[in-house]
């Protein structure tokens, strides 16, 4: 698994190309022996992280498909079952049941409902699915990238953040909601600090 992390520094222009050469032998450098702009606990985390991710993505056809045979055969298992205890109702009113026959069979509806519950069960097992992932190796490439200053202003309150352009993905990192976190390229911004603030805060 190859991660990608960026150690940011200021530039104005980038007139050097990565392409081909991110990965030319003489560059590789053991970690141990390369300072890091953050700590390697942190750094692991970070990959943990995007590795639960990938491992997520990787995975979606796949869990889509078994969640999709899951739900049949719960489908059938409730037709079946629901079906045995309607006839036994039906049998209940059309006999008139009263008294311990009518209790035997409406014991046997419950017990046909606990069989249900069970076999129900029984499908979630089955099709539960447990992944165990470790870190094999990792390599770490430090890039320049572009920090474009941009002046941020709401009614009076005004202020300065940093937009990071990627060499690697050629994007504009998207900014930070203040208050969640969020990723987000488009934001509100409070009227106190221009605090920028994603949509879905906003509209809670």
């Amino acid at each position: 698994m190859d991660i990608y992390f960026l150690k940011h520094i200021y530039a104005k222009k980038l007139t050097c190309s990565f392409k081909s050469h991110l990965f030319w032998e003489a560059d590789r450098i053991s970690v141990e022996h390369t300072p890091l702009s953050i700590p390697f606990e942190d750094l692991l985390q970070l990959i943990e992280y995007q590795g639960a991710i990938l491992i997520d993505k990787s995975l979606e056809n796949w869990q889509a498909k078994l969640n999709r045979a899951k739900a049949r055969d719960e489908e059938r298992l409730k037709a079946y079952y629901n079906t045995i205890s309607s006839e036994i109702h039906q049998k209940i009113v059309l006999k008139q049941l009263i008294g311990d026959e009518k209790d035997k069979e409406l014991a046997r509806i419950e017990a046909t409902n606990r069989e249900l519950e069970r076999k129900l069960w029984d499908i979630q097992e089955r099709y539960t699915m447990s992944i165990e992932a470790w870190l094999h190796s990792a390599m770490v490439i430090h890039l320049p990238t572009v920090h474009i200053q941009c002046e941020l202003q709401r009614k009076k309150a005004k202020r300065t953040v940093t937009a990071v352009w990627n060499p690697f993905t050629k994007i504009i990192e998207p900014l930070r909601c203040e208050v969640s976190g969020e990723a987000v390229y488009t934001f509100y911004l409070d009227d106190i600090d221009a605090k920028i603030i994603s949509s879905a805060v906003w509209q809670s």
